[in-house]
């Protein structure tokens, strides 16, 4: 484990003691997955902060979860079907990104598994079911509005 003396706080301090979490972190992993975000440091009090995820290994993501709620509201998207989509490749529709602002709709590329964001006007037009369902879909939630 590293030791960190008060006067040798730096960059250099913070991404050591980082490596040592990692490597401890990959030597107890069993059938987890650790992610260590970003680290803070506050001066006043000499203290180090990570942001730490735990993940258990082959648990679907956020962003696939909210892909499989969007579908059991009432939207239709087919998740088997692979797109061939220009400069990408051999995609499949994979998640949806709720936060996202223009590109909500992330798709997985065949070949090597490399994910990509997409606009919602360009998911809808390949991976839904039915444009016109999508239509009258989309008009029954303005009137409700």
């Amino acid at each position: 484990m590293t030791v960190i003396h008060e006067t040798e706080v730096s960059v250099q301090s913070a991404q050591s003691l980082r490596r040592s979490m990692t490597d401890l972190f990959i030597q107890n992993s069993l059938n987890l997955h650790f992610n260590l975000g970003n680290c803070t440091y506050d001066p006043d009090c000499g203290e180090f902060v990570y942001k730490l995820t735990v993940k258990i290994k082959g648990s679907k993501s956020k962003e696939e979860t909210d892909l499989h709620q969007l579908i059991d509201n009432g939207f239709k998207y087919d998740l088997e079907s692979k797109q061939f989509l220009e400069k990408i490749g051999w995609c499949y529709l994979v998640g949806y990104n709720r936060k996202g602002r223009r590109f909500k709709f992330i798709v997985e590329r065949e070949n090597d598994g490399q994910r990509f964001n997409i606009p919602e006007d360009r998911a809808n037009r390949l991976f839904l079911y039915n444009t016109q369902e999508w239509k009258n879909l989309v008009n029954h939630h303005v009137k409700e509005a």
